[in-house]
Formats: structure tokens, C-alpha cells, sequence
């Protein structure tokens, strides 16, 4: 094996850690991103709530106990240094929807980064075929 194959092969390699990276970090923003649209989902429903509204409210591992529920005006936030804040449902959705927007842009540039890297491994794949032979 010469050389500049053993090269090639070892950049291909290291190449795959990567994308293989990149695809599990983007795998996590989607669960990230979905959480944050079913929070956003859940405030848009929970200010619709009347006096006295039944619900199963969780308690743990598919466990629920049945629960009433009265209007609610505002939920209590994380906002970031273990701080927990009063926000009213607009305000908290508010938050959420920009971290939602934050999200999905950084996803963009996260998509573009693994794009070129895997149109650069099928670049090395292929150089390595060539000089294989």
C-alpha cells in the first residue's frame, strides 16, 4: 500500500468520526427541537383550560394520577442557572418560539457542515478507489 493511500485511508477514517458526530449531535437538536414545539403546543392548550378541567397529570414512567385543573395565567420557567421565573403563557411561549428559530438556524448551518463533509468523503472514496488499483 503506498503511502498516499495509507494517507487517504486515515483521513477517510477520521472523516467518519465525524460525520458520524455530526449526525448524532443533530440527531439530538431534532429531540431538542421537538420537545420545544410540544412545550410550545402544551402552553397554546393549557390556556384554553376552564374551571375544574379534568386531566391525567404524570407522575412518572406512564404513571398518572387524575387531576383537576383551573385557569391558568402563568407557568413557572427555567431560564437558565438553575433561576426559576414567573412568565405568563405569551411571554413563555415567546421564549420558546425563539429558542425554537434560535435552533433550527443553528440546524441549518449544522446540515451544511454535514453535507460538505459527506460530498468530501465520497471525494475520498473515490480517490482511494483510483489510487487502488
Amino acid at each position: 500500500m503506498n503511502e498516499q493511500l495509507k494517507q487517504k485511508y486515515v483521513e477517510l477514517q477520521i472523516l467518519n468520526q465525524e460525520i458520524e458526530q455530526i449526525e448524532m449531535y443533530m440527531q439530538q437538536m431534532q429531540n431538542q427541537l421537538s420537545e420545544l414545539m410540544s412545550v410550545n403546543e402544551s402552553l397554546t392548550e393549557i390556556s384554553k383550560v376552564k374551571k375544574e378541567t379534568s386531566i391525567l397529570a404524570p407522575i412518572g414512567s406512564g404513571v398518572f394520577i387524575k387531576s383537576k385543573i383551573n385557569p391558568v395565567d402563568e407557568v413557572l420557567m427555567n431560564v437558565g442557572s438553575n433561576t426559576v421565573v414567573e412568565k405568563s403563557i405569551p411571554g413563555a411561549k415567546k421564549i420558546i418560539e425563539e429558542q425554537i428559530e434560535k435552533l433550527n438556524e443553528l440546524f441549518v448551518k449544522i446540515n451544511k457542515n454535514y453535507n460538505s463533509a459527506c460530498q468530501y468523503r465520497e471525494t475520498l472514496e473515490h480517490d482511494i478507489q483510483n489510487l487502488d488499483k
